[in-house]
C-alpha cells in the first residue's frame, strides 16, 4: 500500500475512547447490562445500563464515560477534577435518570489497557454541591467535577443500593405530586409543579425544626413549632394577639429579645412583625411602622409585613379634608402577591384615583377583590354598591374571619347611613345621649344595620376586639339607643372599651350606653378615658348630675364657666345642672350666682324656663301644677323651643285628660325634628290611652314596633288598642304570640284574659292562669295570678272544689291588716263556698270565721264587706228591717211604671224589648227569658212581643245606603239564632260587630251562676259565637267607664254611642232601639232580619218558600213583621195551585202551619180593623197587579181575609159581601191596576170570594146579586169623594172591567146609577 495514499484517520480522542471503552467494559461488574447509546439521540450519554440481581432487572441508569491519559489529581491525592461544558450538565440536571461519570485513567502505558483503573461519581451528587456552593450560577462555561479516587470501579461494586436510594426519592416526589392533585384537583400539572417547587424553596427558609415536626407523626390538624423554641413563642404570640392578650404577648416578646441572634431571618422578621402589631393595639401607630419596617428589611418586603406597614402609614400621612400624595407607599407595593395587590388599591383609592384602584383588583380574583372593593366603595360613600358587594363577598364559601369581620361592619355602616336622612348622616350628630333619631328615618333599615352592627361586634369580641372596632363604635352606640337596644348592647361595650381604652369613639360609645341604662359610674369612667375638650367637660357635668353628684357637679359647672364655649349647646343645659345641683346642695348664693348668669341672656330664655319649673317643683312638690302651667305657657310664649318641649313633655302626666291632650301636642311638634325614643312613645302610648283615642294609640304601637320589635309592651299596646276598636280577633292573635312566647306583660295579660272571657275561650285562659301561677314566685304577681286563675274557675266550674282551694291560697297571701285586700279575700271566699263542690274543712270554717269576726271588729263599717244577721224569732217588721240593712232598700213600683206597663200590654208605648225586664216587667229578670215567654204568649200579651218593624217595612236593594258593618243587638242574636240564620248572616256579612259590653253581658247570662231562667240559651249562644270569632269585630263605646244605671239602658246607650260611627249601622231586631240607637230610624243606618232574609233570598241562600217559613216562624213567636206579597205566596203549600175551588184552596191554606201563623200574625182578629183593611187592599193590589199570581190563588188569600174579617163584631152595618166589594172597588182606583189593566182581575177574584161566601148555595143569581151590590157599594164610595155625585171614580175604575152590552155591565151600571140618584136626594 502506498504511503501516501489518502485514507480515513483516526483521531487522538477515539484513540482514547477506544481504550476507555475496552477499560470500562473489563472493569464494570457482572451484573451490569450494558447498552451503548452510540448513534441516539441521547446526547451526552454513552451507556445504559440495567441490574440483574438475582435474575430480575432491578434498577436501569446512564453512563457518561471519559477516558483521559493525562487525568488531574487533586493535591491530596484524593479525587480527579475533569472539566464539563456548563451546556452539558444544565442538560443533566434536567434529566430525571440517575448518571453515572466513569473516568478510565489511562495514564500508565506500561499496564495494559484492560488493567487500568476506573472511577465513579454520580453526576446528580455533583450538581447538588455546585448549588450548595452556590457556582451554578456563575458566569463560567465549564464546571469542574470531582471524581474520588475511593470510588474504584471494579467487579465487586454494588451501586443497587444507591439506586433504590434514588428510586424511594422519585416515587416520594411522585407521592408529593399525587397529594397536591388530590387537595387541589383544579390544578394543572404545570402549577402542582410550580407549588412543589415554591414548597421546596419556601421550607428553606425555615429552621430545620420544622421539617422535623412535619416528619413526625401527625398528633394535630397543623403542623406546630416543638414547645420551647423561637418559632413556637412566636406562635404563642400570635394566638394572644388573637384574642387581644397584648399584655401576655409583650411578654413573651420581651423573653425573645435574648435569642433573636440566633433566630433565623424569617423568625427575625416575625418576631419584629409581632412588635408591631403590640404598637398598633395600643395605639402608638408610628412605632408599628417603625418595626413593620424592620420586618420587611429582613424578609424584601414580604407581602404580609409590607402591607401591614403600608396600612399603618395610611393612617398615619391620610388627610380626609386634604390631598394626599401616597407616592411614599406606593413605590414599595411593587409584588404581584394579592395581599399587595389590594393595599395599593386602598393606597389609591386614598389619594382620590378610584379608577386606578379598580385597575388594579381588576387584575385579581374576584373572591379576594371583593373586601377591597367594598372600602373602596364605603369610602366614596357608594352604600348602594357597598352593600351589595359585602352581600356578594358574605356569601362566598370558606370566607376568612377578617373578611367576614370586615363586609359586616361596612354592610352595617352603609345600610345606617341609608337609613338617616341626608342632612344627618355625620355619625358625630350622634352622640348626645338623650338624642334619639331624626324625625325622619328608616326603621326597617336601621334594625337591619343592627342585625350586621351585632354580627360584627360578636366576630370582633371573638377576635379580641381588633383596632377594627373603631369603624363600628360610632354607629353601635348610636343604633343601639335609636332601636332601644342599650341594654343589650352594654356588656360587649364595656368589653370594648376595657381593650381599647386609646379609641376615643369606643369610649363614647360606652358613655352614651351608660348614661341611657343609668349606669353612672360606667358613664364617667368611659368619659375620663377620652381626651380631654369642651364637649367631654359638658357630657361630664351632665352626669354627674344624673348620678346625683352634685358638689362634683357644681364644681366643674364653675370651674368651666367663664372658659367652656358659650355658644355651645351644651353650655345653657350644664350651667342650669349647676344650679339644680347647688339648690341640692342648699347652697342658695352659688346658685344665684349661676342661675343670673342664665337669666341675662334672651337666647337662653328656653332654658331658664326649663329651669324655673324643676326649682319650683323641686323645691315645693305642691306648687308642681302651678309651675307646670307656666313651663306650658313659656312653650307658647317662646314659640314652641325645642329645649322646652323635651322637658315639658315628659313632665305632663299622661293619665290626667287634660294634660294627656298636652302630651299629644307637644309630641307632635317633637316628632318634627325628632324621634320620641322609647320612653316617649310609652309616655304618648298612655296619653292616647286617657283620651280614648284607639286609632291614635294604634298608630304609636305600630310606630314604635317599627323600631323596637323586641319590646312586647309595644305588641300588648297594639292588642289594646286593636281591641278597642272591636278588632278582637286580630287583637287575641297578636295577645297569643306573646303569651306563647312568656313574654310577662301585665297589660298583654290582662288585654288578653278580657278578650278570652267576653269570647268564652275560657279553657284558653285557664292554660295561661296556671302558667303564670306556677312561674310567679312574687308575693304580688302571684296574688294577683291566683285572682285570674280564680275568676276563670268561677267561670267555668262555679263553686268547685278547686275554686274554693284557689280562693283560700289567695287568703295565705293577702295582707290581713289591709281593709281591701282582707275584705275582697273573704268575699272571694264565700262566692267559692257557695257550689256544690265545697266539702267542709274544719280548720279552714274555724280560721275564716275568725278572719271574719276580726274584719268586723277592725271596720265595723267597711264598704267592702258588710255584716248581715238575721235575728231569731224576729217578727215580719224586724226581719224587712235586718234584711234591708244587708240587702238595701228595693225599689218599690210607682204609679208612672205602673202606668207604662198597662200601655205596653195594650200595644199602646213601643218600649224597647230590652228595657222591659226587672224595669217594667218586674217578674222578668232579662231579656233572654223575657223572649222566651214572648215566643210563647198569647197574641194579646203586647208585654212580652218583640216589634221588629213599626209602621211601613218595603224590601229595598241590598245595602241601599247601607255603609259599614253591623253592629247586632241581643234581639238580632236571638232571631238569628232560633231561625239558625248565623251561617246566612256570615255569607252576606263576612263580618259583623258585636260590642264588647254585650259579650260580657251575654258571658255573665250563660254563667251558672247568673241563675238565668235563659242561661242555657245563652250558653248555646256563646258557642255558635264562639265558631265565629275571627268573623266578629268587638267595638267598645266612648262612654265613661264610671257611667251607672240599669245595665239595660246603659247596653242601649252603648249602641246608641257606637251607631255614630261611621264604620257601624244598626242591626236590631227591635224597631223601637233601632229609633232609640240612631235617633230615627233611617235606611240608611238601620238593618233588622227582614232585610237579611230579603238578601238571603236575592243571593239565593235561601228559597222563597224558606223565606216564608222564616217569617212565618216569626208570626208564630208574636214578633211584628211585614210580610210582603213575595214572602206570603212562597209561603203558600203548592197544592193551593192544584185546588180546583177557592175553598179548597183556603182549606189548603189553613191546614199549613207557616201560612197559619203568617195568616193569624196579619191579620189576628184582635188586632184594629183599619190597620188589616189597609194591608189586605195594598196585598190585593199587588198581587193582581202581577199577571203571572194565579187568581184563584189570590182568591184564596182574599178568601182569607174574608172569612176572618166576618169573625169581627164591629162591622156588622156591612154584609160579607159589601166588605168584600169595598175592598175591590178601592183596589180597582189604584193606579197599578189601572197600568196593569187588572180591572177584569179584580171581577174575577170578586166573584170567586163571593162563591167562597156562598158555597153550595152560589148560583147565577147570586153572582148577579153580587155584580149589582159592587155597583151600589162603588157609588157609595164615589158619593162619599163628593155629596152631588159627580166623582166617579170608583165606578169607572170597576166598569173597565166588564165587557160592553153585556148582562153583568147593564146591571154594574143600573144599580150604580139608582145609588147616586138616591144619594144626591
Amino acid at each position: 500500500m502506498a504511503a501516501n495514499q489518502i485514507l480515513p484517520q483516526e483521531s487522538e480522542a477515539q484513540r482514547i475512547g477506544q481504550r476507555a471503552d475496552k477499560c470500562f467494559g473489563a472493569n464494570r461488574p457482572d451484573a451490569w447490562r450494558v447498552h451503548s447509546l452510540e448513534g441516539t439521540d441521547d446526547a451526552g450519554l454513552d451507556f445504559q445500563v440495567q441490574i440483574v440481581d438475582d435474575s430480575r432487572y432491578s434498577a436501569v441508569f446512564r453512563v457518561q464515560l471519559k477516558g483521559t491519559e493525562s487525568p488531574t489529581l487533586s493535591a491530596g491525592g484524593d479525587f480527579y477534577s475533569i472539566p464539563l461544558d456548563r451546556s452539558t450538565l444544565n442538560y443533566y440536571a434536567k434529566v430525571t435518570e440517575p448518571i453515572l461519570l466513569v473516568l478510565c485513567d489511562l495514564s500508565d502505558k506500561l499496564v495494559a489497557t484492560k488493567n487500568c483503573p476506573c472511577f465513579y461519581v454520580w453526576i446528580h451528587d455533583e450538581l447538588k454541591r455546585h448549588r450548595a456552593a452556590g457556582k451554578d450560577s456563575s458566569g463560567s462555561d465549564t464546571l469542574v467535577v470531582r471524581v474520588p479516587v475511593a470510588n474504584r470501579l471494579d467487579e465487586n461494586v454494588d451501586l443497587l443500593p444507591t439506586l433504590e436510594s434514588q428510586i424511594r426519592l422519585h416515587k416520594t416526589a411522585a407521592a408529593l405530586d399525587a397529594m397536591v392533585e388530590e387537595r387541589l384537583p383544579s390544578a394543572a400539572p404545570d402549577e402542582r409543579i410550580a407549588l412543589l417547587e415554591n414548597l421546596a424553596s419556601g421550607l428553606s427558609h425555615y429552621d430545620s425544626t420544622l421539617l422535623t415536626v412535619v416528619a413526625a407523626p401527625i398528633t394535630s390538624p397543623w403542623p406546630e413549632a416543638p414547645k420551647g423554641t423561637f418559632a413556637w413563642k412566636l406562635n404563642e404570640v400570635d394566638r394572644l394577639l388573637q384574642t387581644g392578650s397584648t399584655n401576655k404577648a409583650s411578654v413573651i416578646l420581651d423573653s425573645l429579645t435574648s435569642e433573636l441572634g440566633q433566630a433565623t431571618t424569617h423568625e427575625q422578621a416575625e418576631y419584629w412583625f409581632c412588635v408591631g402589631r403590640v404598637a398598633a393595639w395600643s395605639g402608638d401607630s408610628a412605632s408599628a411602622a417603625q418595626h413593620y419596617d424592620k420586618a420587611c428589611g429582613l424578609t424584601g418586603d414580604l407581602p404580609r409585613y409590607v402591607s401591614a406597614w403600608a396600612e399603618t402609614i395610611l393612617s398615619l400621612l391620610y388627610d380626609a379634608s386634604g390631598v394626599n400624595d401616597l407616592t411614599v407607599i406606593k413605590s414599595r407595593l411593587t409584588s404581584d402577591e394579592p395581599e399587595v395587590k389590594t393595599a395599593l388599591a386602598r393606597i389609591l383609592a386614598a389619594e382620590g384615583d378610584s379608577a386606578g384602584a379598580v385597575g388594579v383588583l381588576s387584575s385579581l380574583d374576584r373572591a379576594l377583590a371583593l373586601p377591597t372593593l367594598g372600602i373602596i366603595a364605603s369610602m366614596q360613600a357608594r352604600h348602594e354598591d357597598t352593600i351589595a358587594i359585602c352581600d356578594e363577598g358574605l356569601a362566598q364559601p370558606e370566607l376568612p374571619f377578617r373578611h367576614q369581620q370586615l363586609f359586616f361592619i361596612l354592610r352595617a355602616r352603609a345600610k345606617f347611613f341609608i337609613s338617616m336622612p341626608e342632612d344627618v348622616r355625620n355619625a358625630g350628630d350622634y352622640f348626645i345621649a338623650a338624642w334619639s333619631g331624626p324625625a325622619a328615618l328608616d326603621a326597617r333599615l336601621l334594625r337591619s344595620a343592627w342585625n350586621d352592627i351585632v354580627q360584627a361586634v360578636t366576630l370582633m369580641r371573638e377576635a379580641g376586639w381588633p383596632s377594627n372596632v373603631e369603624f363600628i363604635a360610632d354607629i353601635w352606640g348610636a343604633t343601639a339607643l335609636m332601636l332601644g337596644r342599650a341594654d343589650e348592647a352594654i356588656g360587649f361595650a364595656k368589653e370594648a372599651a376595657a381593650a381599647r381604652p386609646h379609641i376615643e369613639s369606643v369610649q363614647r360609645t360606652l358613655e352614651l350606653l351608660a348614661v341611657n341604662i343609668e349606669d353612672y359610674d360606667s358613664a364617667l369612667a368611659a368619659n375620663e378615658r377620652q381626651p380631654k375638650s369642651a364637649e367631654q367637660q359638658f357630657r361630664k357635668i351632665g352626669i354627674l348630675h344624673q348620678s346625683k353628684s352634685h358638689m362634683k357637679c357644681l364644681e366643674a359647672v364653675e370651674a368651666g364657666v367663664d372658659w367652656l364655649p358659650q355658644d355651645h349647646q351644651l353650655y345653657p343645659v350644664s350651667v342650669a345642672l349647676g344650679v339644680l345641683s347647688a339648690d341640692r346642695l342648699l347652697l342658695s348664693d352659688r346658685a344665684a350666682v349661676l342661675a343670673k348668669r342664665l337669666q341675662d341672656q334672651p337666647e337662653w330664655e328656653d332654658h331658664y324656663a326649663v329651669l324655673k319649673f324643676f326649682r319650683a317643683s323641686g323645691n315645693n312638690v305642691l306648687g308642681r301644677e302651678a309651675a307646670l302651667k307656666v313651663l306650658l305657657d313659656d312653650f307658647h310664649r317662646l314659640k314652641c323651643p325645642k329645649a322646652v318641649a323635651l322637658q315639658l313633655f315628659y313632665v305632663l302626666d299622661a293619665s290626667d285628660e287634660k294634660q294627656a291632650a298636652d302630651c299629644v301636642e307637644v309630641a307632635e311638634y317633637i316628632k318634627k325634628f325628632q324621634q320620641l325614643g322609647l320612653d316617649g312613645e310609652f309616655q304618648l302610648a298612655q296619653a292616647y290611652v286617657t283620651l280614648r283615642d284607639w286609632n291614635a294609640l294604634l298608630s304609636v304601637a305600630d310606630r314604635a314596633i317599627s323600631k323596637y320589635d323586641h319590646v312586647g309592651r309595644f305588641y300588648a299596646i297594639r292588642a289594646l288598642a286593636l281591641d278597642k276598636l272591636g278588632l278582637a280577633s286580630e287583637a287575641l292573635t297578636e295577645l297569643r304570640r306573646i303569651v306563647n312566647t312568656g313574654v310577662a306583660d301585665r297589660l298583654a295579660t290582662d288585654t288578653y284574659v278580657h278578650i278570652v272571657m267576653r269570647s268564652g275561650f275560657v279553657d284558653e285562659a285557664l292554660e295561661l292562669a296556671e302558667r303564670l301561677v306556677a312561674a310567679e314566685t312574687e308575693r304580688n304577681r302571684r296574688l294577683e295570678s291566683l285572682q285570674l286563675l280564680f275568676k276563670l274557675l268561677q267561670a267555668k266550674e262555679p263553686g268547685s272544689k278547686r275554686a274554693m282551694d284557689v280562693a283560700w291560697a289567695m287568703g295565705q297571701l293577702v295582707d290581713r291588716n289591709d281593709e281591701t285586700a282582707e275584705g275582697q279575700f273573704l268575699g272571694t271566699f264565700l262566692t267559692a263556698t257557695a257550689g256544690p263542690e265545697t266539702g267542709s274543712d274544719a280548720a279552714r270554717v274555724t280560721e275564716f270565721q275568725q278572719r271574719l269576726s276580726d274584719f268586723f271588729d277592725k271596720w265595723p263599717d267597711s264598704r267592702i264587706l258588710r255584716r248581715g244577721f238575721l235575728p231569731e224569732n224576729a217578727g215580719g217588721e224586724e226581719l224587712l228591717t235586718a234584711l234591708k240593712s244587708v240587702l238595701g232598700e228595693p225599689e218599690a213600683p210607682n204609679a208612672e211604671m205602673l202606668k207604662i206597663e198597662r200601655q205596653l200590654s195594650r200595644g199602646e208605648m213601643p218600649v224597647p224589648f230590652s228595657w222591659r225586664p226587672r224595669l217594667i216587667l218586674r217578674n222578668v229578670l232579662d231579656t233572654g227569658q223575657l223572649w222566651e215567654i214572648g215566643k210563647r204568649s198569647s197574641f194579646d200579651a203586647h208585654q212580652y212581643h218583640l216589634s221588629m218593624v213599626v209602621g211601613e217595612w218595603h224590601a229595598r236593594t241590598f245595602l241601599d245606603g247601607l255603609r259599614g258593618i253591623p253592629l247586632l243587638d241581643l234581639t238580632a242574636l236571638f232571631v238569628v239564632q232560633d231561625l239558625q240564620l248565623f251561617d246566612v248572616l256570615f255569607e252576606v256579612f263576612p263580618t259583623v260587630a258585636i260590642s264588647q259590653a254585650l259579650l260580657l253581658e251575654i258571658q255573665e247570662r250563660a254563667s251558672p251562676l247568673s241563675n238565668s231562667w235563659a242561661q242555657v240559651r245563652y250558653a248555646a249562644l256563646v258557642r255558635e259565637l264562639n265558631q265565629r270569632f275571627d268573623k266578629i269585630q268587638q267595638p267598645i263605646s266612648s262612654m265613661p267607664a264610671g257611667e251607672t244605671g240599669p245595665k239595660a239602658h246603659l247596653l242601649s246607650q252603648d249602641m246608641s254611642l257606637l251607631a255614630k260611627d261611621d264604620r257601624y249601622f244598626v242591626y236590631s231586631d227591635d224597631a223601637a232601639m233601632r229609633i232609640f240607637a240612631t235617633g230615627s230610624e233611617p235606611t240608611s243606618r238601620s238593618f233588622c232580619t227582614l232585610d237579611l232574609l230579603a238578601r238571603a233570598d236575592e243571593l239565593g241562600l235561601l228559597t222563597p218558600q224558606q223565606v216564608g217559613e222564616k217569617i212565618g216562624l216569626l208570626c208564630a213567636w208574636r214578633v211584628a213583621v211585614v210580610v210582603t206579597p213575595r214572602n206570603l205566596l212562597a209561603s203558600l203549600p203548592d197544592e193551593v195551585g192544584a185546588a180546583r175551588s177557592v175553598a179548597q184552596a183556603v182549606d189548603v191554606i189553613w191546614a199549613s202551619p207557616t201560612c197559619d201563623a203568617i195568616f193569624e200574625g196579619i191579620w189576628n182578629v184582635r188586632k184594629k180593623y183599619e190597620e188589616i183593611a189597609s194591608h189586605v187592599l195594598q196585598l190585593l193590589t199587588t198581587l193582581v197587579s202581577d199577571e203571572r199570581n194565579n187568581i184563584r190563588t189570590i182568591a184564596a188569600i182574599v178568601g182569607i181575609w174574608h172569612l176572618k174579617a166576618r169573625l169581627r163584631t164591629e162591622l156588622n152595618q156591612l154584609s160579607p159581601v159589601e166588605r168584600l166589594a169595598v175592598l175591590v172597588a178601592q183596589a180597582a182606583t189604584q193606579e197599578i191596576i189601572k197600568q196593569a189593566s187588572g180591572a177584569k182581575r179584580l171581577w174575577e177574584v170578586y166573584i170567586l170570594v163571593v162563591e167562597l161566601e156562598f158555597g153550595n148555595q152560589m148560583d147565577e143569581q147570586k153572582e148577579r146579586e153580587a155584580v149589582m151590590t159592587m155597583g151600589l157599594t162603588c157609588a157609595r164610595l164615589d158619593l162619599l169623594l163628593k155629596e152631588n155625585g159627580t166623582e166617579t171614580r170608583h165606578g169607572d175604575a170597576m166598569r173597565v172591567g166588564l165587557a160592553k152590552g153585556t148582562g153583568d155591565m147593564e146591571r154594574f151600571n143600573s144599580a150604580y146609577a139608582k145609588a147616586i140618584s138616591a144619594g144626591r136626594k
